[in-house]
């Protein structure tokens, strides 16, 4: 008899052991609230910087709206003092 229950205890054990975990909610996305606009001069070969606060987790976007004369940069977005994500334009 302890042997019948030994292996049911051990059999429901291990049906349970392998079930599917429950996964977790989506989170769900927040619109851009906040917009920032940065005018300056950027020279040749030269560096501009424009720090800005994030208030929360989320996507950012960034749009260059108007540049005279009309030329190839190289846009960053990041943290200071990490890895800056860089898309040519």
């Amino acid at each position: 008899m302890k042997w019948i229950l030994g292996t049911l205890l051990s059999l429901g054990l291990l049906t349970a052991a392998c079930a599917d975990p429950v996964a977790p909610a989506t989170p769900t996305p927040v619109p851009p609230n906040l917009t920032e606009t940065f005018t300056g001069t950027l020279t040749v070969l030269g560096i501009v910087t424009y720090p800005f606060t994030v208030g929360q987790v989320g996507g950012v976007t960034v749009t260059i709206t108007d540049m005279t004369p009309s030329a190839a940069i190289l846009l960053g977005v990041g943290s200071q003092g990490a890895t800056v994500n860089r898309q040519r334009t």
